[in-house]
């Protein structure tokens, strides 16, 4: 009877906490480093490490950006792209890639060969 007690409860959690992880997005319980406030004055980012250094930067209207494609020194160059909607790189291992803001708004993008790996322009004018 005491077993019984005890194994109720935790099947209920159990349920409750499969429920709660499949019925929200896993992106959603993990911190996006492009939804963060944005750098006035950065022009250029480095994509390194599966990461971008400035993962939200603002510029004014009429800004080209440029992503510096970082190879590190140890082991197989490793490739990253910039893809927003509508825009985007190629996959590079070494190199840039420029794009230039005409218009306002908020720029969202990602490398999609890594999980995770996001970043925003906030365009001005």
């Amino acid at each position: 009877m005491r077993r019984k007690r005890f194994l109720i409860p935790t099947i209920a959690i159990a349920l409750l906490a499969i429920a709660a992880f499949t019925l929200t997005p896993l992106s959603k319980l993990i911190s996006d480093p492009a939804n963060g406030t944005p750098v006035r004055g950065v022009t250029a980012v480095t994509v390194d490490s599966e990461a971008f250094d400035a993962p939200s930067i603002e510029v004014k209207a009429g800004t080209t950006v440029t992503w510096r494609f970082k190879h590190r020194d140890e082991g197989e160059p490793v490739a990253h792209n910039i893809k927003g909607e509508g825009w985007g790189s190629p996959d590079i291992q070494d190199g840039v890639y420029k794009h230039t803001f005409t218009k306002p708004g908020n720029y969202k993008y990602s490398c999609d060969l890594h999980f995770l790996m996001n970043g925003r322009v906030k365009v001005v004018i």
